[in-house]
């Protein structure tokens, strides 16, 4: 970043970074893959388990509340609590979501094949092609958040945005594929703007 930009000039060049990565989306996804990630997810018998960790695992949760609104059944997991034990909640068929910038996060190394074993379909989030998450996934969406806001590509803001716009596009797939309506939303959502929208 030029030195001796004033506010007004930073914030400018803090929202192309994400909008440059948000557009560079649709030239580096896969869509081959997240249509199959689509297919997985609406035909899915169990639960969809998202994980992260730090600034992903943000992402994890919100994943995890949005789905669940678009009724398909999901929890997100603190990753180092489930290493704990808590990985017992993983059943056959479900889909466990591990969510990494790197792919080699180290919990979620651990935690891929304890989910293989338990029964779990693994769709990995991660722009790192050559990682663990990238290898070791039925199927790996990859892509390229191109820049973080800092200089050094530290601070997980671009990354974290791309993969919460990856995830959201995938969910609306599968509502749109499960034919999801306003009357279903009627039913789980009776309170707030969107109830009071819903209203007869």
């Amino acid at each position: 970043m030029v030195k001796n930009m004033n506010n007004k000039e930073v914030l400018k060049e803090m929202l192309n970074r994400e909008v440059n990565a948000v557009n560079n989306l649709s030239k580096v996804l896969d869509f081959d893959k997240i249509d199959k990630a689509v297919e997985k997810i609406a035909n899915c018998k169990g639960n969809v388990i998202f994980a992260g960790c730090g600034s992903s695992s943000t992402a994890a949760f919100r994943a995890a509340n949005i789905y669940n609104f678009l009724y398909i059944p999901s929890i997100a997991i603190n990753v180092m609590n489930a290493l704990h034990g808590e990985y017992g909640m993983i059943r056959e068929g479900d889909i466990f979501i591990p969510i990494s910038k790197s792919g080699n996060t180290e919990e979620l190394v651990q935690s891929i094949p304890i989910a293989k074993k338990l029964g779990a379909y693994i769709i990995g989030l991660t722009e790192n092609d050559n990682s663990y998450i990238a290898e070791n996934s039925d199927i790996a969406i990859t892509f390229n958040s191109l820049k973080e806001l800092d200089d050094k590509d530290m601070v997980a803001t671009s990354s974290t945005t791309c993969s919460s716009i990856i995830l959201d596009i995938i969910g609306g797939a599968v509502m749109k594929k499960n034919n999801i309506t306003d009357k279903d939303f009627k039913l789980i959502h009776p309170n707030g703007a969107v109830g009071e929208m819903l209203k007869d």
